[in-house]
């Protein structure tokens, strides 16, 4: 059967097409399956156009970048990072290539299997990559487009092969053309096949340590009380409290007291004993205190009758010395001496009763006190002492070291995670849930001692929403470097989630801390979260769901994060489809996006705030600065779209010839800009040899040495035919500029 089908706003329809062509189908079902042939046919008319017009984008961007070999000053020998977590895509990574550090597997460097060495400046062919792939080497540093510092030209090794040939590109190779053609020819392609992936889900395989895991049931929910590990045997184990309310509460108040690693019986014995110590004093006192208070009371009506007219006198007192209690020092002094004088004999035994009251009182509150702590202390002698604490205790002990990699605990005991003691608190977590749960694992090793790997399936991408922008208008939202729909929320800094809080609309503002900063992020409700609080976080990662917006890269992990991603996005798309484009034909266009610089402080260089200058330009011109002992210009790479990094050209020719042909000439205009003609696209427009293949500059500097050939002009072929003079003939093109230009400085004279 044909299953379910999609509507033209790519929605599913609800009845499935049970039925198929040979079958037959009723009405009905023809007709809503002809929904995905019409629009097939109609998107590959339509589609056919933007594709041709991104690859126009893409040539004006890249057609200046020729190789040229500018020396070994030029490259930037650190390299770029690939990653070879899928061995389907290692060729359209790495082939080709130049590597920037030697290879290692361990300490050995690695060697093909007809013994050459894979150190840094090897080229990589197919003998060198199946090599790499036979190691274990996860990633490995390349020269690519990147590591090419002259923004103008291209360098050989940073090239690599030419995929024409299969060997070292050559000096004066229109390289970016060709890595315009390769991305632009296979747009159809992806046009034509974005709609054939309606409602499937998408799996890919990759490659995954395999971990040996301790796994157990305790059978009730517990507590982590401590980690420790046998000094003779080696072997680690986990304590698992069980988690009762009252060995819960018990615990809280225990580690805030002690380390549960160390046998605290002793030291507990002897607060106890210092405790019933203080108590007895106490008591002793507190009985002192009754009597002296017993004895006002018994005495308390002779006091009355003798120094007040009857009991109303008395109260009236009473409320007099409170009244005058409250007052302040200052105020207190002449209603004292009133009251003092009016009842002299009275006013200090009534002051020093009062005073007894307050003292037993206290007395009262630290036996209290004290009978509190006696009973926390018995309470941890019963459950944590060296005898009892196996009780109440499950025990998860590892393996015996056996040479391989050492267990890994996966929780953490309750006292390093919430112990006001411990200054450095470390994250993880310490409840145990019921039911089997993994306490240590650890990668397993083969005999060789190399981590063993297996393949694993995920499902990486739900293709039935219409909102997920994919094929051609992905890689297009990609190249012009704008901000797409739905794009995640990242982490400006490294640190901890300590809270998510929700905000009367529904939002959510998460709050992320580092010993240094704190931010708060607003989450908006129709994004979906991927963390929770107390998550660690690495500046760039996702809080949400959706794509990363490549500016927000760009400003939070810099440059080459920047260009990694770009390139994985753009790498992404075209691979979904079946379409093998290399990787470097796509840096060289992200090169030329990147090759900016956005001026913040021009400090002692010429330079205006906000301008936009070339990024060799700026860092040529730091570099002297420094050398001057001057305070070189801040700036910041500013990340632009394929359309207005080709408007940005120094060439006014060739951005005129590009777009907004009337805006350009008029800033050329009033800038009175001049075009050194050093790209491909000035020459082809005034008719010149182009810079690029024997036209480019290496080549023009030869001369042939043939001194028996006969020149073209006795030959009697190609020779002028006309008798003009030589000030009569027509100038060529790029001379003729020259002299409008002369001319025109004349008249300004």
């Amino acid at each position: 059967m044909r299953g379910l089908v999609a509507n033209p706003n790519g929605e599913m329809i609800e009845r499935p097409i049970k039925t198929n062509f040979r079958e037959g189908m009723s009405v009905l079902e023809y007709f809503i399956s002809t929904h995905g042939a019409r629009k097939g046919l109609a998107d590959t008319a339509l589609r056919t156009a933007d594709s041709g017009y991104l690859t126009r984008r893409l040539v004006d961007v890249a057609a200046g970048v020729v190789i040229k070999d500018l020396g070994d000053e030029n490259i930037d020998w650190r390299g770029t990072k690939k990653s070879l977590n899928d061995k389907k895509y290692n060729h359209s990574k790495l082939y080709g290539r130049v590597i920037a550090t030697d290879i290692k597997s361990g300490n050995k460097i690695i060697e093909t299997e007809f013994g050459q060495k894979l150190t840094k400046g090897t080229f990589i062919d197919e003998v060198v990559l199946h090599a790499i792939e036979q190691s274990d080497v996860e990633e490995v540093f390349v020269l690519s487009p990147f590591n090419s510092l002259n923004p103008e030209s291209m360098d050989p090794l940073c090239y690599g092969y030419s995929l024409a040939t299969g060997i070292p590109v050559e000096v004066g190779e229109a390289v970016g053309i060709i890595a315009a053609q390769s991305i632009g020819e296979p747009g159809t392609q992806l046009t034509m096949r974005t709609f054939h992936t309606g409602g499937s889900v998408q799996t890919t395989e990759s490659t995954e340590a395999v971990y040996d895991k301790i796994t157990k049931s305790i059978g009730v929910r517990a507590e982590v009380l401590k980690i420790e590990t046998d000094s003779k045997t080696g072997i680690q184990k986990m304590y698992c409290l069980h988690s009762t309310p009252e060995v819960s509460l018990s615990h809280g108040k225990y580690i805030n007291l002690y380390d549960p690693s160390l046998d605290n019986t002793a030291s507990i014995q002897k607060k106890l004993e210092e405790l019933n110590k203080n108590s007895k004093i106490l008591q002793k006192e507190l009985d002192g205190l009754e009597n002296d208070v017993n004895e006002y009371e018994n005495k308390k009506s002779t006091h009355i009758s003798n120094n007040f007219e009857n009991k109303k006198g008395y109260e009236d007192f009473k409320k007099d010395f409170a009244e005058i209690s409250e007052l302040s020092l200052k105020e207190q002094k002449k209603p004292t001496e009133e009251l003092k004088e009016k009842y002299s004999d009275f006013y200090q035994i009534y002051k020093n009763y009062l005073k007894t009251l307050a003292n037993k009182e206290e007395t009262e509150f630290k036996l209290k006190e004290i009978s509190r702590q006696v009973s926390d202390y018995e309470s941890f002698i019963n459950y944590f002492s060296k005898k009892n604490i196996l009780k109440f205790c499950t025990v998860i002990e590892t393996e015996e070291p056996d040479g391989k990699e050492a267990w890994t605990p996966l929780y953490d005991s309750r006292f390093n995670l919430e112990s006001e003691l411990k200054k450095n608190k470390s994250d993880g977590k310490y409840v145990i849930p019921s039911g089997p749960q993994t306490f240590f694992n650890r990668v397993r090793t083969n005999e060789d001692g190399k981590i063993v790997k297996a393949k694993v399936r995920k499902q990486v991408n739900l293709t039935g929403g219409a909102e997920k922008t994919s094929g051609l208008p992905r890689v297009v939202e990609i190249f012009e470097a704008r901000t797409p729909k739905g794009s995640a929320v990242l982490s400006p800094i490294e640190g901890k989630v300590i809270s998510i809080t929700p905000t009367p609309e529904g939002n959510r503002e998460v709050t992320i801390t580092n010993d240094k900063e704190e931010v708060t992020l607003l989450v908006l409700r129709r994004q979906q979260m991927l963390v929770n609080t107390g998550d660690k976080l690495k500046a760039g990662h996702k809080l949400t769901d959706g794509p990363k917006d490549p500016k927000d890269v760009l400003s939070i992990n810099g440059v080459r994060t920047c260009q990694e991603y770009l390139v994985d996005e753009v790498q992404k798309t075209y691979r979904d489809q079946g379409v093998e484009v290399h990787d470097k034909h796509v840096e060289m266009i992200v090169r030329q996006m990147l090759r900016r610089v956005r001026i913040v402080k021009s400090n002692n260089s010429d330079f205006l705030p906000n301008e936009l200058v070339d990024s060799t330009v700026f860092r040529k011109t730091n570099q002297e600065l420094v050398k001057d002992g001057k305070v070189p210009a801040e700036g910041r790479p500013e990340l632009m779209g394929i359309t207005k990094a080709s408007l940005a050209t120094d060439s006014w020719l060739s951005a005129a010839s590009f777009q907004e042909t009337t805006r350009v000439l008029t800033e050329a205009a009033m800038k009175r800009s001049n075009d050194s003609l050093s790209g491909l696209k000035e020459n082809v427009i005034i008719g010149t040899l182009i810079p690029a293949g024997t036209g480019s500059n290496a080549y023009q500097a030869m001369k042939p040495s043939l001194p028996d050939a006969p020149e073209v002009s006795e030959l009697g072929f190609m020779a002028s035919t006309s008798e003009d003079s030589e000030d009569e003939a027509l100038p060529n093109p790029a001379q003729w500029l020259a002299m409008l230009g002369d001319e025109n400085e004349v008249e300004d004279e």
